[in-house]
C-alpha cells in the first residue's frame, strides 16, 4: 500500500509556481504551505490579511497565485481578493470557505453569501433567508453584531453561529452568541453533515415571540 501511494504521489503535478497563502490559522497555513511545497512550489504563507495585501502590493509580479481563506479577523478572503485584483487583474485566486461542501451538502434551493457582517444584514433584509450561518470573526460588522441587529428587526430569525473559539482568541464567542439569539452554535471545524444536522434542527424549531416585520 505505501508503495501504491508513493507512486501516486509521484504521479501528480510538480510545479515552481510563487504562490502567497493567507489563512490566519497558523496551523492550517503551516500544514497547506508544506503540502505546496512538496509539489515543488514556492510558498510565501501568511497569517494577517492586512499583512499578506502589504506583501502583494510590495511585489504583485512575484506570485502566480494567490490561495485564501475567506474567514478572517482582518479583511475576509473577498474583500482581500478585490483588493488584490484591484493591484493586479490578471492573478488568479483561489477563495476557500469553510462552508462550500457543507452548503453543497444542505441541496438548499438557494445559498445567499456576504463578504462580512454589514453586507449579510443588508441581504437578509432582501431575501429573508430560511436560515443565517455567521461566523464570529468578520471585518466589518463581526458575528455578534450581525446576529443582534438581525434580531432587533426580525424575531423569528434562525442562526446559526461558528466561531473557531479559543484557537484565534482566548475568549469563547459562542455562549455570547446563544444569548443574543443564535439558534445554534459550532466549532469550526465543523463536517458538512453536521452542518446538516444543525440546519434541520434549527428549521424545527418554533419561536414564541412574534416578528412584527413579518405579520
Amino acid at each position: 500500500m505505501e508503495r501504491g501511494l508513493a507512486r501516486a504521489e509521484r504521479d501528480i503535478p510538480r510545479g515552481r509556481e510563487r504562490i502567497l497563502l493567507i489563512d490566519d490559522e497558523a496551523a492550517i497555513a503551516r500544514s497547506e504551505a508544506r503540502l505546496l511545497e512538496r509539489l515543488g512550489c514556492r510558498v510565501e504563507a501568511a497569517t494577517r490579511s492586512v499583512g499578506a495585501l502589504e506583501a502583494f502590493r510590495a511585489a504583485p509580479e512575484e506570485f502566480d497565485l494567490v490561495i485564501t481563506a475567506q474567514a478572517m479577523r482582518e479583511l475576509s478572503g473577498m474583500v482581500l481578493a478585490r483588493e488584490i485584483l484591484k493591484v493586479r487583474g490578471d492573478i488568479p485566486i483561489i477563495l476557500r470557505s469553510g462552508f462550500a461542501d457543507a452548503l453543497d451538502a444542505l441541496d438548499a434551493e438557494e445559498a445567499v453569501a456576504a463578504a462580512d457582517g454589514r453586507a449579510g444584514v443588508a441581504r437578509y433584509r432582501e431575501s429573508r433567508a430560511d436560515v443565517v450561518i455567521t461566523d464570529t470573526f468578520m471585518p466589518e460588522t463581526d458575528g455578534l453584531e450581525t446576529i443582534r441587529e438581525i434580531r432587533r428587526e426580525f424575531l423569528q430569525a434562525r442562526i446559526i453561529a461558528i466561531s473557531g473559539g479559543g484557537r484565534r482568541s482566548n475568549f469563547d464567542y459562542l455562549p455570547s452568541a446563544l444569548m443574543l439569539g443564535a439558534r445554534r452554535t459550532m466549532d469550526n471545524p465543523f463536517s458538512p453533515i453536521e452542518l446538516l444536522q444543525a440546519v434541520a434542527e434549527a428549521l424545527e424549531e418554533t419561536d414564541q415571540n412574534s416578528d412584527p416585520a413579518q405579520t
